[in-house]
């Protein structure tokens, strides 16, 4: 059986016989078969950060990389060539991220996914997924992981352990130890959302550096400090977003079909906010939007 076999079992993708009954997503899920289809019909080159970083010994995260970036341009670069890495932060309900996963390697796409080693209970009110189970088929990211798609950490370690610096530097360490007993983890970036007031301030995941231990063995690639891209897309934030310019720049479509020849690009996609039970009443600002009104037409 071939891996996109593998990651595609039967069911996966199929739609339930009640939509509602799935947790709230903001895309339709073939919404982003629709991506793929772009990127397949513009030929673009989707690539990793093992892609990236292979024979690098750049660890310098402060400098964004700076060896790797001109070594990139310098080497390894096509001007002829559209290049595009996609990540995904796994904040929710994981078993989406599967079905993403297996739309990807259908499509022969590798997408790197950032996993958490245990979620942060303290969610916002009335968020769709405050009382969902955070429960990671590390078997099925393995096969992922063979077939050539990365796996790393989302670092949420000042959001669950946030009572003190150290803590929260053994509670990364630990998650780091733990998720490697299942991955190769390699890479790590840092969670956004709340912060923790530790000794009178505010800390947020991405104040919190790498433990003395792990470096030169663990890369931070996003939020903060990160791999330089010429141009990025991000579907972060969505429920707090109001400005119009940016709601308009969210057109996921738009931003495959505006890449050119000669760039690295970068996406930014959220697995959870892709589903079945759609509902635009997440963000009534982004409602509004014509991109996205026919995206939902086109998906019926």
């Amino acid at each position: 059986m071939t891996a996109a076999a593998t990651l595609n079992p039967p069911g996966l993708l199929d739609r339930p016989a009640d939509p509602a009954s799935e947790y709230a997503s903001v895309f339709p899920l073939d919404g982003y078969l629709a991506f793929l289809d772009v990127l397949r019909e513009r030929d673009v080159s989707v690539i990793t950060y093992d892609d990236l970083f292979a024979g690098s010994d750049d660890w310098d995260h402060e400098s964004c990389y700076e060896r790797e970036f001109r070594r990139w341009h310098a080497e390894r670069r096509d001007p002829e060539r559209i290049y595009l890495l996609i990540q995904h932060d796994v904040d929710f309900v994981p078993e989406f991220t599967q079905r993403i996963v297996a739309l990807e390697a259908a499509a022969g796409v590798r997408s790197n996914v950032f996993l958490f080693h245990e979620i942060n209970r303290d969610i916002p009110a009335g968020s769709p997924y405050d009382d969902r189970p955070y429960d990671v088929d590390h078997p099925y990211f393995r096969v992922a992981e063979e077939a050539g798609f990365v796996v790393g950490y989302h670092q949420n370690a000042i959001a669950r352990a946030g009572t003190s610096v150290a803590d929260a530097t053994a509670c990364f360490r630990d998650d780091v130890a733990a998720l490697r007993r299942h991955h190769a983890i390699d890479y790590f970036c840092p969670h956004g959302g709340p912060g923790r007031t530790i000794d009178g301030r505010l800390y947020r995941n991405f104040d919190l550096d790498i433990p003395a231990e792990l470096r030169g063995t663990l890369r931070w690639v996003y939020n903060r400090y990160g791999v330089r891209f010429s141009k990025r897309y991000s579907d972060g934030g969505l429920r707090r977003i109001d400005d119009p310019n940016r709601l308009a720049g969210l057109d996921l479509l738009a931003f495959a079909r505006s890449l050119q020849p000669g760039q690295r690009a970068f996406a930014l996609i959220h697995p959870q906010l892709w589903g079945y039970n759609v509902q635009p009443s997440y963000n009534p600002h982004l409602a509004t939007q014509p991109w996205y009104r026919a995206f939902l037409d086109r998906s019926g």
